[in-house]
């Protein structure tokens, strides 16, 4: 058995190669190993404050075909047959295989919630930086001794969630108990319609130093039982 062989152009102007592997599929036992579900890694990390992108480099060739199977996904070309000596891309088995080496060695660091995995992509995410830089340099001993190298230029260090902002320009009052933060949603509440009105006075003056500004048309304002809800925009947006 041997699979077609051809080159497709990338965005860049470069050339990829692609193996046709449709036929090899069709006859090969799934590996039925589960990819997370993205609705749950956000849940994850939607309130934390510090995020570190990791892109792991070459991401399915990583991992080594065993002796007596790199046969099954030889390839033909213009100059003969050839057997890969890692996994390509294109073999059924390829995405839940790496996901399920990916969760091995780093079992430890998800069972204690510090980093998601989502194939190639690590996720490391903590409130404190301090603990960050901790997380992140056990992720590195990993895969250092594993062997991985990283994408510098698809990877993002320390960057400050939007949740983590909002919560930190607004510490003060959330401390006081007279807001809520949820992403891009103030939610200020109290009992005193003249207290309620020097509360709203000081999340615009919040707001307003941070060149920040409100959609009006999602803002309540002086609502029972809901007292305002404030819709966060872009800068300048209007």
């Amino acid at each position: 058995m041997a699979s077609p062989f051809f080159f497709i152009k990338k965005e860049d102007g470069s050339l990829q190669a692609i193996q046709d592997y449709r036929k090899l599929n069709k006859g090969t036992v799934k590996n039925k190993y589960p990819l997370p579900l993205i609705n749950e890694l956000i849940d994850k990390v939607k309130d934390v404050r510090y995020i570190t992108k990791l892109d792991v480099r070459w991401g399915y060739y990583n991992i080594q075909i065993c002796e007596g199977d790199k046969w099954k996904a030889a390839f033909r070309t213009n100059l003969g047959l050839f057997e890969p000596m890692v996994m390509f891309f294109g073999l059924c088995n390829a995405p839940a295989t790496f996901q399920g080496f990916m969760n091995d060695i780093f079992r430890e660091l998800i069972h204690e919630g510090i980093v998601i995995i989502y194939l190639n992509d690590i996720l490391i995410f903590s409130n404190d930086l301090e603990e960050h830089h901790r997380h992140t340099k056990r992720v590195f001993e990993i895969l250092r001794q594993n062997g991985l190298f990283l994408k510098l230029q698809k990877c993002e260090f320390e960057v400050v969630t939007f949740q983590g902002f909002m919560n930190d320009i607004f510490r003060e009052l959330i401390h006081e108990g007279i807001v809520i933060i949820y992403l891009d949603d103030i939610l200020i509440f109290s009992n005193d319609l003249e207290e309620h009105h020097r509360c709203t006075k000081r999340v615009f003056e919040i707001l307003r130093q941070n060149g920040l500004f409100l959609k009006l048309q999602k803002c309540k304002f002086e609502v029972d039982t809901v007292k305002y809800l404030g819709h966060i925009i872009g800068n300048g947006e209007v």
